[in-house]
């Protein structure tokens, strides 16, 4: 159960955070009578949709408590409110001075030498554009998921660049995940519309919010996925309104906003409550100029602040929460409560949403016009595409858990387990990764080493303090003797772990962009690696190799 400070944080954060917008009347608030239907036409009206589940959620910090407790908790929170007005009033008054001192200690001439100036870009092309449709292409070409099971649950990870993952095949500069390139102020809903396992398809299919492709999905079942099929839908800008303010237009309200002050570096506008989610009226963008008309740089900005007095809004805060104990005194039930809780909050919240607020900005430089980008239209194209496994079926897979880690077959079930966390081997420029060696982080803070036969998973300890990727063929191992002197450098082929040539190393250069591929020190002489084929070795071979052999080279 929450303690009692978190649970009266709830309340007040589900009853009381708009202000005092609400249109209180005291006469009716005793005898009011909520009805689903009643609920249902606040939530219509609704403009920020991601409310109504807060709301329902805040609600839920309740369930604990029996009807009793919480008509005392909700009465407490109103008289401790009420009894606090003095303590809340000088918060908040001290509050509104430091933001106004904050501003008005920044607020300044500029030399013009001191300005800090930004390149000026194309903002209307940068907002309405064809991305969409590109994006659209390259989804559809194909995209690639690894799978991974983590604490008994099943997930899918789209490769893309977009999640960090920005690799080059040096050979070409080419890069080897594709970049999926979207508008940021775009909205994307992405729906899962089968599923297909090694040996079935999924009826059941996952309700989750989808954020396509930075997070992991989730999947139902703890089994191997070959495919999954998606449909999309992106709201993308098709038309943007601009409002342009100079210094004569202070005072002057252009479309929904109004200028209230431009003076130094400083600027002052009011307009409508700022939302999610995007609608019309939005602000995407702004840009702030000097008198050349360059661009300027941004040091701070607040958004979305309130304009009533503290007075104001404390008086409305205590209204909405008096209405509250007197609507719910009378009640039987925790439905009946959080019925009237939801309807209260959201009414309150549909007034406040409509409201104007004031957006504050201090500038590196001094301001003699800018410009508001709003939106004015979004267009929708819809879309669908399959996700494939990038790796076939296999006998064993990889179940984690913070303290220990399973092995489990392709249909989720249990085969064996270590009682550790285990990371597979990563190459350090990151765009390579093992499926059978993994590591284990020692009591010492160092790694052990181990290799996983993914046919039986059966593990076997590996006596090396240190391996890494030589090429996506190769991996390089050392030991060290008793001393903890590096006994040289050999390899080993990163399908089993085994020794690929006798001859033991000093250590290596690993030429990325040169054609005499991957040199080898040993005893002051120089090698290049060739493999079974007498072909050369290089920081991009993938091919199977059982046999390496060294050439002398001339290397300065």
């Amino acid at each position: 159960m929450k303690n009692k400070a978190s649970l009266l944080l709830s309340i007040l954060l589900l009853s009381a955070s708009f202000g005092s917008c609400q249109n209180s009347n005291k006469t009716t608030s005793s005898t009011l009578k909520v009805t689903p239907e009643m609920v249902a036409e606040q939530e219509a009206k609704c403009l920020d949709t991601y409310l109504i589940t807060e709301f329902i959620e805040h609600n839920h910090d309740l369930d604990t408590l029996s009807v009793k407790e919480i008509k005392t908790l909700l009465t407490e929170n109103f008289n401790n409110f009420k009894k606090n007005k003095k303590d809340f009033i000088s918060r908040n008054e001290n509050a509104h001075y430091q933001e106004n001192n904050f501003f008005d200690s920044l607020t300044k001439p500029f030399s013009i030498e001191d300005e800090k100036i930004i390149d000026r870009e194309n903002i209307l092309k940068k907002l309405v554009n064809n991305n969409h449709l590109n994006y659209q292409d390259s989804v559809q070409k194909g995209i690639y998921f690894k799978q991974k099971f983590k604490k008994n649950k099943n997930f899918i990870e789209p490769i893309v660049r977009n999640n960090g993952s920005t690799i080059f095949k040096f050979s070409s500069e080419e890069t080897i995940y594709p970049f999926y390139n979207l508008n940021l102020d775009s909205e994307e809903d992405v729906q899962i519309t089968q599923i297909y396992y090694h040996d079935s398809e999924e009826n059941n299919l996952p309700t989750d919010e989808i954020y396509f492709p930075l997070n992991p999905i989730k999947i139902p079942q703890m089994k191997h996925v070959d495919s999954v099929a998606m449909s999309f839908k992106v709201k993308y800008l098709s038309k943007v309104d601009t409002l342009h303010f100079t210094k004569a237009d202070i005072g002057v309200q252009k479309g929904a906003v109004k200028l209230l002050k431009m003076q130094d570096n400083y600027v002052e506008y009011e307009l409508p409550y700022n939302y999610y989610p995007y609608h019309k009226g939005t602000l995407i963008e702004k840009v702030f100029y000097n008198n050349k008309e360059q661009a300027l740089d941004s040091k701070y900005s607040l958004s979305n602040t309130n304009h009533e007095t503290v007075q104001d809004y404390y008086q409305g805060n205590l209204d909405h929460l008096e209405d509250i104990v007197n609507a719910i005194k009378d009640l039987k039930t925790r439905e009946e409560i959080y019925l009237t809780l939801r309807y209260l909050a959201l009414k309150n919240a549909n007034v406040y949403l409509r409201s104007r607020a004031i957006n504050r900005h201090l500038l590196k430089g001094n301001v003699s016009s800018f410009t508001l980008y709003l939106e004015n239209t979004r267009d929708t194209i819809s879309f669908s595409t399959v996700l494939k496994n990038s790796d076939s079926v296999k006998e064993v897979y990889v179940n984690t858990f913070e303290e220990k880690t399973e092995f489990i077959d392709k249909d989720g079930q249990f085969i064996s387990s270590i009682p550790h966390e285990i990371t597979f081997l990563k190459s350090s420029r990151g765009n390579i990764q093992s499926t059978s060696y993994f590591q284990i982080l020692n009591e010492r803070y160092n790694y052990d080493y181990y290799f996983l036969n993914r046919e039986n998973a059966k593990y076997t300890s590996l006596p090396y303090s240190n391996m890494e990727y030589l090429c996506p063929s190769i991996l390089m191992v050392s030991s060290k003797d008793d001393k903890g002197i590096s006994l040289g450098i050999q390899l080993i082929s990163t399908l089993e772990p085994k020794v690929l040539t006798d001859v033991v190393f000093n250590n290596f250069r690993n030429l990325n962009y040169s054609k005499e591929g991957i040199v080898m020190y040993k005893d002051g002489s120089y090698y290049n690696l060739y493999d079974q084929n007498n072909q050369i070795i290089t920081p991009d071979t993938s091919t199977p190799i059982t046999k390496v052999s060294i050439k002398k080279v001339d290397y300065n």
